[in-house]
């Protein structure tokens, strides 16, 4: 189903708990290191079997035919056909790697600005340990609001061997937006460098844009004032 029809994004029926986490575990599919060095680009998962609520996760298609954002029991798939930017709501599909998490309550949100995604991660961590999170452990996260985002949507050659994160960022289509309501889905892990991060940064990140649609790897990203709010296992709680 192709989406172009503007939504409401916030933050609207999640529950929020006071609680102290268990980690929130993060599980994938797949790995960067398989695709770079291997040029293993087959299908390692199915964002099918995850369309279930409470669901969040981000991915590379296969082949690196396109981006995948997984939000809350949808799938955003967003590709290139003949040059142009085609972004599919809940299509069927498959990803040379996964990464995703159950998200169901949530800790109260945190206000942010950042100038880049080096500043945003080290607030990350200061925020992830000041609400008790083990940032020793992957965990996931999700940003709302202003923000100016550096994206990319991969549309790899067939037969093209040669793998690297700077022609991964040229392959496809790129650009910048400038977004009022602009949604991340974002991991942190410390130890998944090769996995689901780039051994540049302990961050992995997708936007999902769903008033002109669009699913994409974030490359660069700033804002002055977005919110952070990380989920929590806890065992008690809140209502709705």
């Amino acid at each position: 189903m192709k989406y172009l029809i503007c939504c409401c994004i916030g933050l609207c029926g999640f529950r929020v708990s006071a609680q102290l986490p268990a980690t929130t575990t993060v599980h994938y599919r797949g790995a960067l290191k398989t695709i770079m060095h291997q040029g293993d680009l087959s299908a390692k998962a199915s964002p099918d079997s995850l369309a279930n609520d409470h669901i969040y996760g981000l991915g590379a298609a296969t082949d690196l035919k396109g981006e995948w954002v997984l939000w809350n029991g949808h799938r955003w798939l967003s590709k290139v056909e003949n040059g142009q930017l085609v972004t599919d709501k809940d299509p069927s599909g498959s990803a040379a790697m996964l990464v995703w998490s159950h998200m169901d309550t949530f800790h109260e949100e945190v206000v942010l600005s950042f100038k880049n995604e080096a500043e945003l991660q080290h607030k990350i961590m200061s925020e992830a340990a000041k609400k008790g999170i083990d940032t020793t452990a992957p965990f996931p996260f999700l940003l709302f609001g202003q923000m100016e985002v550096d994206w990319h949507v991969i549309d790899w050659q067939p037969g093209d061997t040669e793998h690297s994160h700077e022609k991964h960022r040229q392959a496809g289509l790129h650009g910048k937006r400038k977004l009022k309501n602009g949604q991340i889905i974002g991991f942190y892990s410390p130890n998944h460098a090769g996995i689901f991060t780039h051994h540049s940064t302990r961050l992995h990140l997708h936007l999902l844009d769903e008033a002109n649609p669009l699913a994409a790897h974030v490359d660069e990203i700033a804002a002055r004032k977005v919110r952070l709010v990380f989920a929590t296992d806890s065992v008690i709680r809140s209502a709705r």
